[in-house]
């Protein structure tokens, strides 16, 4: 079996896949946790309480980046998924998204979405090509964009698909909260020790 043939035959296979209506409804408490992390490491990022390009800042950066990149395979699939894969046309009509895909923000486009595989997934030249004026991630406004993505969701699918535990009143001029207590996060006593606090201020060499 050829290439060719080989897609052709996931692809047959994809349009074979229906999941549940409790599928949905978990897979919608997945979704949700995603976006809330998403959010908060950007907000975190943005309050520039670790500082520039010290340990912790990679850290949240990596975190952000990993839940965006779900996000943006969820929304905005580039290739054909695997069959246990869920995807926003398992919630809502494909066709009736079309147009919240094709007015999505430039800082979701395809390039966004390479950019993050090579800094995550594999270990490549691509690395080396990102020129100096790109190095810096625009983590609010890739935050902002899906935020506005989301709350188009909400507003299509069906609410008995949603997971009835979370909340799904998104709003895109919602006042967002202060960033998340990070440090106490980090220990429950809201101690740490030396050996951490250096860790988190180290920059990598």
């Amino acid at each position: 079996m050829d290439r060719k043939q080989n897609r052709q035959l996931k692809k047959d296979k994809e349009l074979l896949v229906v999941h549940l209506p409790e599928e949905l409804v978990k897979a919608s408490w997945h979704l949700h946790y995603e976006f809330t992390m998403m959010d908060a490491t950007a907000r975190v990022l943005a309050s520039g309480m670790f500082g520039k390009k010290c340990l912790a800042e990679y850290v949240f950066l990596e975190s952000f980046l990993v839940h965006t990149r779900c996000l943006i395979d969820f929304f905005f699939p580039k290739s054909l998924p695997r069959e246990t894969d869920f995807q926003v046309k398992h919630f809502i009509d494909e066709i009736e998204w079309n147009e919240v895909r094709d007015n999505r923000s430039s800082v979701l486009d395809e390039n966004v979405k390479d950019r993050i595989d090579k800094r995550l997934a594999h270990l490549t030249t691509g690395r080396l090509e990102v020129p100096s004026e790109e190095e810096e991630w625009q983590t609010m406004a890739i935050k902002d964009a899906l935020l506005l993505v989301m709350v188009s969701f909400v507003s299509m699918v069906p609410p008995e698909r949603l997971h009835p535990d979370k909340n799904w009143k998104f709003d895109s001029n919602m006042e967002q909260e202060k960033p998340p207590s990070v440090l106490g996060c980090l220990s429950a006593s809201g101690t740490m020790s030396m050996d951490v606090m250096h860790a988190i201020d180290r920059t990598p060499s």
